[in-house]
């Protein structure tokens, strides 16, 4: 996941987006099935900053675990 949020991150720093709907639609659509994209399903989050502070908290628990 780390990998995927700073490719993400990359993209969207390089293609300028501005809509935030848009962003973080992109985000959710491209993440593998997993526990994490299945809280963004449940807990819709309407800024791409509050899915990357959610993912760098989830990235820190599975480093913790592992």
């Amino acid at each position: 996941m780390k990998d995927y949020l700073n490719k993400f991150g990359v993209q969207v720093v390089r293609l300028k987006l501005t809509d935030e709907a848009m962003t973080v639609h992109a985000f959710v659509k491209g993440m593998l099935p997993g526990p994490f994209n299945e809280s963004l399903l449940r807990f819709y989050l309407k800024m791409f900053t509050e899915i990357r502070c959610r993912a760098l908290a989830h990235i820190a628990t599975d480093d913790r675990v592992t």
